[in-house]
C-alpha cells in the first residue's frame, strides 16, 4: 500500500507543479482570489475523498497483510 500511495504522490506533486499555477492563475483573474482559493479548496477535498474510497478503505476492508 505504502508504494501506490508514493506513486500517487509524485504523480499528484508533478501534475500539480506543471498545472496549478496555470490553473490558479486562470481562477484568480476569473473569480477573485477569495473564490479561486475556496474553490481550489473544495477540488482538493473531494480528491481527498476520493482516495479514501478508491485506495485507502478496500485497503482495510480487505485486511490485506504483507
Amino acid at each position: 500500500m505504502i508504494d501506490k500511495i508514493s506513486a500517487w504522490n509524485n504523480i499528484g506533486f508533478a501534475t500539480g507543479s506543471m498545472f496549478g499555477p496555470i490553473i490558479g492563475g486562470k481562477l484568480k483573474d476569473e473569480y477573485g482570489y477569495r473564490q479561486a482559493c475556496d474553490i481550489i479548496c473544495v477540488v482538493a477535498l473531494i480528491g481527498a475523498v476520493l482516495n479514501l474510497i478508491i485506495s485507502v478503505i478496500p485497503e482495510i476492508v480487505c485486511g490485506k497483510s504483507k
